[in-house]
Formats: structure tokens, C-alpha cells, sequence
């Protein structure tokens, strides 16, 4: 009798594996016959599933049964559900027609700053009415700024030791002006008449690229743009001046 009991026992487990099959597969696109790797393969009855390997294969141990419900899916692919007889196993090939993702369009729009960022603007009537020489001694009071008196009269603005051509100066934002004379005795900033600028747009540090490259920062200019008349007029402008040795 304990001879019988253990040929049952030693005998059962061979019997179950005998109930599992190797079911072995590839997964393909259903159009250009591709390998579709890391695809997902479940089994919905038995609950269990697989991905495929790089090449699209893949190998799964399952219950030997008559039938199987097998899904499969890709991203990209439509969803694969059917149910397959186990005669229909061997050599398992599943075809995933593509379904592309659509998305809705998504526009952005975006008006341009009139202020460049880590910017300021000098904008003070009182430097306008006290006189100045040119625009260069406009500078005088903005924090960092000094001038250098060249040629006699005219203001050539510094920052923090920054001076000559490692300042780039502009004109309404795009018209960059060198001076003529030797020894710049005709500085950049004497070329426009104090009473016509605006405001003075400065940014400080070589951090914009936005009117060309600089090292100590960008000086921008910008003139008072003429305003619109009903009737024709004519107007001018007188300068006088001494200086006693």
C-alpha cells in the first residue's frame, strides 16, 4: 500500500505539468509586417499575460484548455480581443492594425514685451530742462554710470569700468552709430540732440543679445516720434554758449 501511495505522489506532478502548454507568438503591425516590441499579451480567462521582447516574440506557459481569450496591445494599435482555439496556438501570429493618436491643436500666441527683461528705462523731463550738453550727460546721476569729458565737449557715458566699444549703443532699438574722430572726441551718444530723446532703455550686464553682443551692456535710445498736426507749421531751434579760459 506505501508502494502504491508513492508512485501516486511521485507520478501527480508530472500529470500537472503535462496539463500546461508553451504557447509562443510574435506580434506584428497588420500594414508594414513590423515587430511590434513590448507589446502587452493577456490572457483575460486565465489572467495572466506577457510582453514581447524586442523582436516582437514572446513565450507564456498556460492550463492546457480548449479555448483562449487572448487580448493584445500597443500603443499606437488598435486593441487586438479574440478568442483563439488551442489548435490555432502553435506558431501564434497576432496583426495589430494602427490607429495613430490625435490631438487636438493647441496654439499659443504671444505679443512682444516693449521692455526687454532685467531692463530700465530712464525717463526724467527735470535731466531735459536743466540743459544738458548730450545725451552722454544724461548719465551723470544713473547708478553705475559715469562720463569721460572728450574733445572738449562732449559726455562719453562709462559702466562700472565698461567704456569705448564694450558698450553697445543703439538708436530706436536697431540703428547702431560709431563715432568718426580719432581718440573719440565725437562720442556715440553726441549724435543726437538732447531735447529729442524719449527715453533711454538700459540693460545692464552681458545678459541680452537682443541688439547684438556686448560685454558691459546695451545703452537703446529711442527718440520722440513727431505727433500728427491738423495744420502746417515750422519750427526750430537756437543754441548759444560761452566759456572763458
Amino acid at each position: 500500500m506505501k508502494k502504491i501511495l508513492f508512485a501516486i505522489l511521485f507520478i501527480s506532478p508530472f500529470f500537472l505539468l503535462a496539463q500546461n502548454i508553451t504557447v509562443k507568438g510574435q506580434v506584428i503591425s497588420d500594414g508594414a509586417k513590423a515587430s511590434l516590441s513590448y507589446a502587452s499579451i493577456y490572457f483575460n480567462d486565465l489572467e495572466t499575460g506577457v510582453f514581447t521582447d524586442e523582436k516582437g516574440y514572446f513565450e507564456i506557459s498556460v492550463p492546457q484548455q480548449d479555448f483562449y481569450s487572448i487580448r493584445a496591445e500597443h500603443i499606437g494599435f488598435e486593441l487586438f480581443n479574440k478568442t483563439i482555439k488551442k489548435e490555432e496556438l502553435k506558431n501564434l501570429q497576432i496583426k495589430l492594425k494602427e490607429a495613430p493618436i490625435i490631438i487636438e491643436e493647441i496654439l499659443v500666441t504671444d505679443m512682444p514685451t516693449r521692455q526687454t527683461a532685467q531692463s530700465d528705462i530712464i525717463n526724467d523731463p527735470t535731466k531735459k530742462i536743466s540743459q544738458p550738453r548730450d545725451v552722454g550727460d544724461m548719465f551723470r546721476d544713473v547708478p553705475g554710470f559715469n562720463v569721460v569729458k572728450r574733445g572738449g565737449y562732449a559726455m562719453d557715458p562709462v559702466f562700472r569700468s565698461f567704456r569705448n566699444e564694450q558698450l553697445n549703443v543703439q538708436y530706436d532699438g536697431g540703428i547702431q552709430v560709431m563715432h568718426a574722430c580719432p581718440n573719440r572726441m565725437d562720442p556715440i551718444t553726441t549724435h543726437v540732440i538732447p531735447e529729442e530723446v524719449e527715453n533711454i532703455e538700459l540693460i545692464k550686464g552681458p545678459f541680452s543679445v537682443r541688439y547684438g553682443q556686448t560685454m558691459g551692456g546695451i545703452m537703446n535710445i529711442i527718440t520722440a516720434k513727431p505727433s500728427p498736426a491738423d495744420h502746417f507749421n515750422i519750427g526750430g531751434s537756437v543754441e548759444g554758449g560761452y566759456e572763458l579760459n
